[in-house]
């Protein structure tokens, strides 16, 4: 009789305690998205991994205990658990808008860092994995941090993505899933488990407010600093192109004088600028045409003639003093090379004038078009 009435007693507890909002909420969390996802080498980080070099930061989690919390607030916490849903790409891949080492594709891994007692453990958070232990020990110092960070594999120094931009290869949206966070405990001898509130809702925190994936307005490293491009002009000219007779350029002939070459340095990877080029007159720089004129009588004998600047037939174009024209598709891989020819001398003109030699002497200037393009 005692026997039954004392089970009758404890089976009464425990539904007033099942049931008590004595089992309030003892721990409580915050989550900030990082809005600046420029990457860094992971080690800065501190989530390196082998050809895991580089990293960017994708939010900070804080965890604290709520002081006088529900019944059980004295309670250690034996582990923490992330449970993973929602939609996230499988396998993670990053897209660059631009070749880096000859690809745009990339592997990644979404990591946690967490802090917690004076250490500190990097986890991996496997894509297939719903639910996974950030801690497995007691929970004993507060706050707990957590850093989330996605590491990208195959780039291996940080130089090589300075002014590139990513997005998560696979759409659509919910570029890494959503989370939710449990605390296991044991109240006497029963385990229980807290679904920890983050910034006050049960409801999962996405990694990412921002849409990174791929065809979305957003990128990744879109802070980075492009670096310095340098472009510089030289115009060459064989012994046989640096004298001519006029003859030769008479109408529509056209005699080939020098070639103007732009070099670009600054990347060893194939990525195309462009710069303005701009020809004119040395002499008289107002001059809205090109002159050969007289070495003895000077301007007083002055024959007009076009330039013409390209290399192939179809891509040949007339130069017009001091306007500018484009010259693009320009790379540090390819030769940037186009012929100069003259062409246009009217015969009449070059017959009637006084005999002799006649020069010419030509100011080129460029500008660039990108903002990280010096001209040297």
């Amino acid at each position: 009789m005692n026997r039954n009435r004392i089970l009758a007693v404890y089976a009464l507890l425990l539904l007033f305690l099942a049931g008590s909002p004595l089992f309030s909420a003892n721990l409580t969390a915050e989550y900030s998205e990082e809005m600046d996802t420029t990457i860094a080498s992971s080690s800065s980080f501190g989530v390196q991994a082998p050809n895991y070099s580089l990293a960017f930061h994708v939010g900070t989690l804080t965890i604290q205990k709520i002081p006088g919390g529900g019944l059980f607030s004295g309670t250690n916490f034996q582990d923490l658990l992330l449970t993973h849903a929602g939609s996230r790409n499988n396998p993670l891949t990053l897209a660059s808008n631009r070749p880096i080492g000859g690809k745009t594709t990339f592997n990644a891994q979404l990591v946690a860092k967490v802090q917690h007692n004076s250490s500190t453990q990097v986890v991996v958070l496997d894509p297939t994995k719903n639910s996974q232990i950030l801690i497995n020990s007691d929970l004993k110092s507060y706050p707990i941090t957590i850093d989330y960070y996605v590491r990208i594999a195959g780039i291996p120094a940080v130089e090589l993505v300075a002014g590139a931009h990513f997005q998560f290869a696979n759409p659509p949206g919910g570029t890494l899933g959503n989370f939710t966070l449990q605390a296991t405990y044991y109240v006497w001898f029963f385990p229980g488990t807290e679904n920890i509130k983050i910034g006050g809702s049960s409801s999962a925190a996405p990694f990412f407010m921002t849409d990174y994936s791929s065809g979305s307005p957003n990128f990744i490293n879109i802070d980075s600093i492009s670096p310095p491009v340098t472009a510089s002009l030289s115009i060459t000219q064989q012994t046989e192109e640096k004298t001519i007779t006029l003859s030769q350029a008479f109408n529509n002939n056209k005699v080939k004088v020098g070639e103007a070459k732009i070099l670009v340095q600054g990347f060893d990877y194939m990525h195309n600028y462009g710069v303005n080029v701009v020809f004119s007159d040395y002499i008289v720089p107002s001059s809205n045409s090109f002159m050969f004129r007289h070495t003895e009588a000077g301007g007083s004998t002055a024959i007009p003639f076009t330039l013409l600047l390209g290399t192939n037939p179809s891509q040949i174009q007339i130069i017009q003093p001091k306007v500018p024209f484009t010259w693009d598709n320009l790379s540090c891989t390819a030769t940037n090379m186009r012929n100069l020819y003259v062409t246009g001398i009217s015969p009449n003109t070059a017959q009637s004038s006084l005999s002799g030699t006649y020069t010419t002497t030509i100011k080129v200037e460029i500008t660039p078009l990108d903002s990280n393009v010096q001209v040297e």
